[in-house]
């Protein structure tokens, strides 16, 4: 299966504005049979989501904060291995995620189409009291 690498989330605070833009970035790594597959007709769909990191999924589960659009492959220019980035400006309020300091991560979500299996990749963490 295809795997995802180098997950990066950055921010830029714009305190003036009171926003944050939020970027994710990584890699897409096919095997060579996914990469004459996706030749032949095999999609795969990625999908970004920020999240707050909490305690625990049963305690306190982490808080979704938002999304990005999809991306989808082959693009117009099939590789082995494919950049990804996702950027977005938000309101520092959507970030603001507990009391105190908080913890903000990205999960990259790549879809194989025709089997519908999934792999996941999480970014690092940012600590900031938005």
């Amino acid at each position: 299966m295809a795997t995802i690498t180098n997950a990066r989330l950055t921010m830029q605070l714009n305190l003036p504005g009171n926003n944050a833009k939020v970027d994710v970035t990584g890699e897409i790594r096919f095997t060579p049979l996914e990469k004459f597959l996706m030749e032949k007709g095999l999609r795969y769909k990625v999908d970004c989501k920020v999240w707050g990191e909490d305690l625990g999924w049963w305690l306190n589960p982490d808080d979704f904060l938002f999304s990005y659009s999809s991306v989808f492959f082959p693009d117009a220019t099939p590789s082995a291995i494919e950049p990804i980035a996702f950027t977005r400006q938000v309101p520092m309020g959507l970030l603001n995620e507990d009391i105190g300091t908080d913890e903000v991560y990205a999960e990259i979500i790549l879809k194989n189409m025709e089997s519908g299996s999934t792999t996941k990749k999480r970014t690092n963490v940012i600590k900031h009291r938005f």
